[in-house]
């Protein structure tokens, strides 16, 4: 008895330790005593040496203790002790872009940190080339450079960072002498080259994102990107990808071959849910492949956000609408379609899209009366139908659901007349009001009266001829 009441003990101890040894295996650096490696320890020093401007402070606690694996942005391994991420961020602010914390040199000392896995130095200001020794950190998974004041050529011997699941490398000031180097991130799952000059790389861009097996995320936004003529054509025979999110705005797609292949992939059925082709002049304004490429949007049930706008797209609005309606949770959160040449009524069954947060068909041919089915997607944050043709009247009934209401926009519709009651509270705070040139006076529309946080208002060529409260400018702009 004695025996088997030992026996149990023994089990219930080593459980016991098994547990303690995955917690403690868990724990952050911050809440355990790690040893720090004195070479590494030597390296970051040599880092900050570098350094010649800290306007954040980032580097403040550096060499205050021997343990660096306590310094700020550095995260050890808890067991041997090695620097296994350093995320030193600058720090992004509001209207200004982003604050540069960190302005000096990259240091090579950084190639002592034979275990680093994780580097983010991005919204920085380290100027210069990117250095090719960046290639030799081969433990690298996570490279994070973007906005960080380099300028010039990416250096091809990033293509040696075999490991990185994950490259970020967004600025306006680099570019690349060819594309090769990226046909060997095989695990590459996040891409971003937004910005980088990628115009030389015209003729081969698609063939290797093609070939990345396992990307989850591409953005290449304002890369200058074309497609020419390729040397030998792209197969869309077996065709696959795992991309989820797509954005590829802003850059010299003059016609559908970008939509041509896009379409010919297998797997954006299920994976695709973020899709942004915006300012490409892509559609040429063709009606018919329009209406062919809208047709295939149905099979995309999974796409959440989808913006296209200003792409010529020539297209009747309700048609559009029908294409995600045959989707059964009808997932879209965002609709983006403003600067086109979409047509026609807004139509009823646009209520059906219960997750709908934002709808911008600004700037079209939309025309009829603006359904009160609007009022049905209550989880609407921004309504943009500005500089339509559309007529009838908005009242409070269009409003009264919309509880998370932030923008409203229906300036430039001429004939719209905005007759909501002088009396209604509406359930939801507005930061932006556009309703210039639509018929809303001769009264001032006193429901705006209960709009505390409003940043941008225009009521200009409304027919108000009303004097304006003395309580709006102190509630509402005060």
């Amino acid at each position: 008895m004695n025996a088997l009441y030992f026996h149990i003990l023994l089990i219930l101890f080593n459980a016991w330790l098994t547990y303690f040894s995955c917690q403690v295996g868990s724990l952050d650096v911050n809440d355990i005593d790690i040893q720090c490696v004195e070479s590494e320890r030597d390296a970051l020093l040599h880092f900050k040496e570098s350094i010649s401007v800290d306007n954040c402070g980032l580097l403040n606690d550096w060499g205050d203790s021997k343990e660096c694996c306590q310094w700020r942005g550095i995260r050890c391994n808890n067991q041997s002790g090695h620097v296994i991420s350093l995320k030193l961020r600058g720090f992004v602010s509001g209207d200004s872009g982003y604050e540069s914390c960190l302005e000096g040199t990259l240091s090579a000392s950084l190639l002592d940190l034979k275990y680093l896995k994780y580097l983010d130095l991005s919204f920085n200001n380290f100027g210069g080339q990117l250095p090719k020794f960046i290639g030799s950190l081969d433990s690298l998974e996570y490279l994070n450079l973007s906005n960080a004041g380099f300028g010039g050529v990416i250096p091809q011997e990033i293509g040696n960072l075999s490991r990185l699941t994950s490259l970020d490398l967004n600025d306006l000031n680099m570019r690349v002498a060819s594309l090769g180097w990226l046909s060997r991130l095989r695990l590459l799952r996040v891409l971003d080259l937004s910005g980088v000059d990628l115009s030389v790389a015209t003729n081969t861009w698609l063939f290797i994102v093609n070939n990345l097996p396992s990307l989850r995320k591409l953005h290449l936004d304002g890369c200058g990107l074309s497609l020419s003529s390729p040397s030998s054509p792209l197969s869309y025979n077996n065709s696959s990808t795992t991309l989820g999110v797509l954005s590829l705005s802003d850059n010299n797609f003059n016609d559908t071959s970008i939509f041509e292949w896009l379409l010919n992939l297998n797997g954006l059925e299920t994976n695709l849910i973020y899709l942004d082709l915006s300012y490409n002049e892509m559609f040429g304004n063709d009606l018919e492949f329009s209406e062919r490429a809208m047709k295939r949007l149905d099979n995309l049930c999974s796409l959440q956000i989808l913006d296209l706008s200003s792409t010529n797209l020539n297209y009747k609005f309700s048609n559009i609408v029908q294409s995600f309606s045959s989707c059964p949770h009808k997932s879209l959160v965002s609709l983006r379609l403003s600067q086109n040449q979409i047509w026609g009524l807004i139509p009823d069954n646009i209520g059906s899209f219960s997750s709908l947060r934002e709808l911008d068909v600004g700037d079209n041919q939309l025309n009829g009366s603006i359904t009160q089915a609007i009022g049905e997607l209550t989880m609407l944050e921004s309504l943009d139908l500005s500089s339509n043709s559309l007529t009838g009247t908005f009242t409070n009934a269009h409003l009264s659901n919309l509880s998370k209401l932030q923008e409203l926009r229906l300036s430039d519709n001429i004939e719209v007349v905005v007759n909501v009651d002088s009396n209604w509270i509406p359930p939801f705070q507005l930061n932006t009001v556009g309703l210039r040139s639509c018929k809303v006076g001769p009264n001032f529309p006193r429901w705006l009266l209960t709009q505390k946080n409003l940043l941008w208002i225009d009521i200009s060529t409304a027919s108000i001829s009303d004097t304006i409260p003395v309580t709006f400018w102190k509630s509402s702009l005060g």
